[in-house]
């Protein structure tokens, strides 16, 4: 089945010219992989918790808000098969029939059929107030005065593509169309992508919008590549029209002029349709027009490709060709602009051109440049745009500086001054809001837009004083300006959040980090201080000559030594634990030694740990308390007492050598 994903992504338009909110329209596609136990979806219901209810080709699927949940069968093993027709009784039970017409009641709870209800007392639904409609074209559905139109991925279609279309409380679209399922959602935005024409009827631009303009009567105009002019009558204009119009204005006796490229100058009125302005075009200098500028109501400047700016008068009934400005440095014209003080400038590709409102030349300024656009700002200076070289400011006296307020490096192609003062720049991709007294510049692409937009050969409008309409590739970008300082804030809001979580993170991460090198450092540390002190206990012997002993009794006398030396410096090391070692009771262990050493245990053991500590005392790199420690005393005084009486020197001596 074909697939609509990329389509979606690209061709999702408002068809309204009210002020209506144009949501931007997000969705996502849900396959089997995702759930879905049929790609075909009959029905729809909510239940009272908000969960979406479908009947599919084999058999129920729940939406829960985040996830979808297949329900084949029971969990005794009855399959649903085909379903249709699902409803929510008002118990939570859903009630919907198969493909043999059978009436089912299924309780979610138990995921067990019941018996059906004679009298079902079903829940009421959400009713919906969207239209949907299909055609040989695709899906259109209209949501709050605002339309949309879902195009077919290729060509057209007679046979029925869309199976379900539902809408729950919450304002989601649930459309099974092409056998996929999506579910649509809305998000405020000022930004909105116009692939058609905003009026009444769905007719794709399918070519760069090249003119857009607003006329007297606040009736928007288009003129798109594929030879098409958009508004003239209300209506979409449909004749063939002989060039692509680049340009588009209006005077003030109704006539509508076009820039038409290869073609020349022509006008519309309601009585001649479209017809070119004078007779022999060509012959006249103005077969490859490119951009227009009204002077005073009577004047066109009508900027050429490669022969310069022609003066045109329209005060009569007629056109006439007053005048021709050519010269080496003004031939190539890329746009017009006006100065307060009614001048005009020409952006061409030898420099700026100024021309006094009689179409006198005054002055050239970077001459060596190719320069797009230019617009007059509040406090006279002129901001200019070049191809590679950046942007300058001109300023009252005629100087050119580089503007460093403004270190844009993308291609600026379009200037457009909205009331609030603030400059509009267009590059390929990107818009950029540019606060001249301020300073300040934000940057708008593909991340605010919702999608990747070409900005060929833009060109700028304002419709309904707040709406910024931008000609784009097979479309037009609209700004709602009433919107935008809220987005501004609220995006500026969320990158602050963006960033303080990264930088909590980032802290989290850091202290993680620092936590387990502190640790490893600690680790290093004990396990190189257990090195330099948990030497390998010296084998403390008794001092005596026990080879007269019988066997038993001097085999008795190592293994008392051997685990007394093991218990040396443990400080829970008492004779209940030697005497588990030696694997003989407390009582005949005390017997054994008085028999064999004549001493008790825990004498024998004390004078092991005190021979040990004079050893250690004797190396010289301990300390007393750490000595005490190591043979298993608690108490570093206890220890120095014990080892004096023993010794007959105190550790400290024996530590300095004076033993």
């Amino acid at each position: 089945m074909r697939r609509l994903t990329s389509i979606l992504t690209l061709l999702v338009v408002s068809l309204s010219v009210t002020l209506a909110a144009r949501d931007r329209l997000c969705f996502k596609r849900y396959t089997m992989a995702d759930g879905l136990p049929a790609s075909r979806v009959t029905s729809m219901c909510e239940d009272s918790e908000g969960n979406v209810w479908m009947n599919t080709w084999n058999g129920l699927c729940k939406w829960d808000g985040e996830k979808l949940t297949g329900y084949i069968s029971t969990v005794d093993g009855q399959r649903f098969g085909r379903t249709t027709g699902i409803q929510v009784l008002k118990d939570g039970r859903l009630f919907f029939t198969n493909d043999a017409k059978q009436r089912h009641c299924f309780d979610p709870k138990t995921q067990m059929l019941c018996p059906v209800p004679a009298y079902p007392d079903f829940l009421p639904q959400h009713v919906s107030d969207i239209k949907c409609v299909e055609d040989e074209l695709g899906l259109s559905f209209e949501r709050r005065g605002v339309l949309y139109h879902l195009p077919y991925d290729e060509g057209v279609r007679m046979e029925p593509q869309l199976h379900h279309f539902f809408e729950d409380r919450s304002g989601q679209l649930w459309i099974d169309f092409n056998n996929t399922l999506y579910r649509i959602w809305f998000e405020p935005s000022p930004f909105y992508y116009h692939m058609n024409w905003p009026i009444g009827e769905h007719r794709p631009f399918q070519s760069t919008v090249r003119a857009l303009y607003t006329d007297r009567s606040g009736r928007l105009l288009a003129a798109s590549r594929n030879f098409q002019i958009y508004g003239l009558n209300d209506s979409i204009t449909r004749s063939p029209y002989p060039g692509n119009a680049y340009r588009i204005l209006d005077d003030e006796r109704g006539r509508v002029w076009f820039a038409m490229r290869k073609k020349g100058l022509y006008y519309w009125t309601p009585e001649t349709g479209i017809v070119p302005a004078m007779d022999n075009l060509m012959g006249q200098g103005l077969s490859d027009l490119f951009t227009l500028e009204l002077l005073d109501e009577k004047y066109l400047l009508a900027g050429t490709w490669g022969d310069g700016v022609r003066v045109v008068d329209i005060e009569g009934d007629t056109a006439v060709l007053k005048q021709t400005l050519i010269s080496d440095s003004l031939r190539n014209i890329h746009k017009f602009f006006k100065m307060r003080d009614g001048r005009v400038g020409a952006c061409s590709t030898h420099g700026l051109h100024i021309f006094t409102p009689k179409g006198q030349l005054l002055s050239v300024v970077l001459q060596d440049l190719d320069v797009l656009d230019a617009e007059e700002v509040s406090d006279g200076r002129v901001l200019i745009c070049t191809m590679g070289h950046g942007q300058f400011w001109l300023l009252a006296d005629g100087t050119c500086e580089q503007a460093d307020d403004l270190d844009i490096k993308d291609r600026l192609s379009t200037i457009f001054e909205t009331p609030d003062n603030r400059l509009w720049l267009v590059s390929d991709t990107r818009v950029y809001r540019f606060d001249y007294k301020q300073g300040e510049i934000e940057t708008f692409d593909e991340s605010d837009f919702g999608l990747t937009v070409s900005f060929a050969e833009s060109t700028v409008t304002l419709y309904q004083d707040s709406l910024l309409l931008i000609g784009a590739s097979s479309g037009m970008m609209e700004i709602n300006l009433n919107m935008i300082d809220d987005y501004v804030k609220r995006r500026a809001d969320e990158a602050n959040a963006a960033f303080k979580e990264r930088v909590f993170f980032a802290l989290v991460i850091s202290l993680s980090v620092i936590v387990v090198i502190a640790l490893i450092v600690w680790m290093m540390w004990h396990w190189f201080r257990l090195k330099k002190y948990a030497r390998p206990i010296p084998q403390v012997h008794l001092g005596e000559d026990f080879s007269a002993l019988d066997e038993p009794n001097r085999q008795f006398v190592e293994k008392l030594t051997r685990v007394m030396n093991d218990m040396i410096s443990r400080r829970d090391g008492d004779i209940s634990h030697l005497s588990a070692e030696m694997g003989i009771a407390r009582n005949e262990l005390y017997v054994r030694c008085n028999e064999v050493l004549n001493a008790t245990p825990a004498a024998i053991l004390q004078d092991m740990r005190i021979e040990y500590a004079r050893q250690l005392l004797r190396q010289g790199n301990t300390t007393v308390k750490e000595v005490a420690f190591l043979v298993g005393f608690n108490d570093p005084k206890y220890f120095s007492k014990v080892f004096k009486a023993k010794v007959g020197v105190s550790p400290s001596q024996v530590l300095d050598g004076e033993e």
